[in-house]
């Protein structure tokens, strides 16, 4: 029996929908499943995912998921507001007879299944090589020096739980500064590329060479996994562009970093200070 997942994340920011298709990918792979996705539609020209033929395909199986549900038949529907885990990080009870699954939502993670399906995963959402030329040029600039991806995020923060989470620019700054002493780096030794959302300068961050990218939301991903580190801000950007990269990321707080949490950390990992990954 052939079996189909239908995704509609309900989400509009690239790494939300990101961190949900790869999941659920890993999960279909898990499965043998064939996952479809028609709300990556957008995207599909930055990555190795097949093409648009491909992706009109996938729009008529999301209307078929659709009717399913409306005549239940052989269909499960999964709409959830909290974070659910995937097979095999979890069970999921009930799901893996049924010949369609509708997937609605943006909160599904597979934290197992991507380790597991690394490889697969890597080449299906490689961006395309266009991209890459593009991230290529940028990252010869510092060249002969290790790259810190510094991720700054301000603007989402600002009406969120009274702009808790949002972290000073000169705050960041500091705990790069504290990175170095930590490494037992000089500040000649490094470079920052830094991926903001708010508008600002290379003078920023004093003395580092800096390169604050000016690109698309994608290439400023890729440009963040490349880095040897990520320093960055509790999202899901920073937390997906070090999953990709396959470095850490250390969550910029407003508090003191536990910095023996991080020592020794050469690879990615489940960061307990990245929540809004998990």
């Amino acid at each position: 029996m052939k079996k189909y997942i239908i995704v509609k994340p309900n989400c509009r920011e690239l790494a939300n929908h990101l961190w949900n298709y790869m999941s659920i990918y890993a999960y279909g792979l898990e499965t043998e499943a064939r996952v479809y996705n028609p709300a990556f539609f957008e995207w599909h020209r930055y990555f190795n995912l097949r093409g648009r033929k491909m992706c009109i395909r996938k729009m008529l199986l999301s209307l078929y998921g659709s009717y399913l549900i409306r005549v239940r038949a052989r269909c499960v529907q999964l709409t959830l507001g909290i974070t659910t885990y995937l097979p095999p990080t979890k069970p999921l009870i009930g799901v893996n007879t049924c010949e369609t699954t509708y997937f609605i939502g943006w909160h599904f993670r597979n934290p197992v299944g991507l380790e597991r399906h690394r490889d697969a995963l890597i080449t299906a959402f490689m961006p395309k090589e266009r991209m890459l030329k593009k991230i290529e040029d940028v990252l010869t600039t510092p060249h002969g020096k290790r790259l810190i991806g510094v991720h700054l995020r301000q603007q989402p923060y600002k009406g969120f739980l009274d702009g808790d989470f949002i972290v000073p620019i000169s705050r960041t700054r500091r705990i790069v500064e504290e990175y170095l002493r930590e490494q037992k780096l000089d500040v000649k030794d490094v470079a920052l590329i830094v991926v903001s959302d708010k508008n600002i300068g290379s003078e920023t961050f004093g003395s580092f060479t800096t390169y604050v990218s000016r690109e698309d939301e994608v290439i400023n991903l890729f440009l963040l996994s490349k880095c040897s580190i990520v320093i960055g801000s509790n999202s899901t950007f920073a937390n997906l562009a070090a999953w990709f990269g396959n470095v850490p990321h250390i969550v910029v707080l407003n508090e003191s970093v536990d910095w023996d949490y991080y020592r020794n950390r050469q690879k990615y990992f489940e960061n307990k200070y990245a929540t809004f990954a998990q």
